[in-house]
């Protein structure tokens, strides 16, 4: 047991939000004789059966805030199309369940090329606040089809561009779909910052960090409010933006550039 356990655990960090369809099913049968298999793992070999399950769980309130978080990541890293409905309800429509569910539901929406995705979320999107409205702007960015709903909707008053994060509109401007960029040019007009005032504003900042040691759990704290929308750290976080796992993240000049 203590040896299937260990090989669990050493599966789980090598695939981390990959499939386990590549792995042979002698070894999972093998597994199976001594031990069940985690939902997660029945969840990325692609069984109906633990797709059914995760939706249950994850829309429960007797299942505890971390497992619905984890269960939510994974369902989407799954891609199974039957989570899509389940995950827009938690993103869009429960209203009472924690925000961190409701943005991970919504960052995991990005995982499906789903045309009626961009168009759910532009329409939910001026009843959102604060994280949950910047996670539901990012993801509208993430794939061309929403962007267009995403402009779609600025153009018709009904999402305002001075609630686009600079970081989405500057991404949208520089979109490769020419129609696309011309389009944010004119509905989305970029702020010029010179470089000096750029770099001026990273030494302010870096300055004001190096007079501390930080605190690692506080920090932990505001990076799964913020930046966990988007980006990954180890095994918390979505996947609309890079992973900063084997990011330098000890060079502080370029990761606040």
């Amino acid at each position: 047991q203590q040896a299937v356990a260990g090989l669990l655990e050493g599966l789980t960090a090598a695939f981390q939000g990959r499939s386990l369809m590549s792995l042979p099913d002698e070894l999972f049968k093998a597994i199976e004789s001594v031990t069940a298999l985690p939902l997660s793992f029945r969840l990325r070999r692609g069984d109906a059966a633990a797709v059914t399950e995760a939706v249950a769980r994850i829309q429960s309130q007797e299942v505890s805030e971390q497992e619905r978080l984890s269960l939510i990541r994974t369902l989407a890293e799954s891609r199974a199309t039957e989570s899509i409905s389940p995950l827009k309800t938690i993103a869009l429509e429960e209203t009472a369940i924690p925000e961190s569910l409701r943005v991970a539901a919504l960052s995991g929406l990005g995982h499906f090329d789903d045309p009626s995705i961009g168009q759910v979320v532009v329409a939910a999107t001026p009843k959102l606040k604060g994280n949950l409205k910047a996670a539901a702007l990012t993801l509208l960015a993430s794939r061309p089809a929403w962007t267009r709903h995403l402009l779609e909707g600025i153009n018709t008053g009904h999402i305002y561009p001075s609630e686009i994060p600079p970081d989405v509109a500057e991404r949208v401007r520089h979109h490769r779909d020419q129609d696309v960029r011309l389009l944010a040019e004119k509905l989305l007009p970029g702020e010029v910052m010179p470089e000096a005032s750029a770099a001026g504003r990273v030494a302010t900042i870096a300055a004001i960090l190096q007079t501390g040691s930080g605190n690692p759990y506080e920090g932990r704290k505001i990076f799964l409010a913020k930046c966990s929308q988007c980006h990954r750290l180890f095994h918390d976080g979505g996947n609309l933006g890079p992973g900063l796992t084997n990011y330098q993240r000890d060079n502080l000049p370029h990761l606040l550039r």
